[in-house]
């Protein structure tokens, strides 16, 4: 198990570096009220962080709740 581990993390550091290589064009984005230039493949980066850092926290959230639910279900009397 160790070893495919290894092997897919490899496989993702590859995939990134091959999209960071191919985006290095810079581009203009709008954030609110402002403009930032930046390389295509900071921004994606970027998004991808921003999105782990909310998905992250609501997931372990939503599965606390259901581990709960089921804590209760398999009580006697519920």
């Amino acid at each position: 198990m160790g070893r495919a581990n290894l092997i897919a993390a490899f496989v993702l550091v590859l995939a990134g570096l091959i999209v960071v290589l191919q985006n290095t064009q810079h581009i203009e984005a709008r954030i609110l009220f402002m403009a930032v230039t930046m390389p295509l493949a900071a921004l994606v980066t970027l998004t991808m962080l921003v999105g782990m850092a909310v998905g992250i926290p609501v997931a372990l959230a939503l599965s606390g709740k259901k581990s709960k639910k089921t804590e209760n279900a398999h009580r006697p009397g519920h």
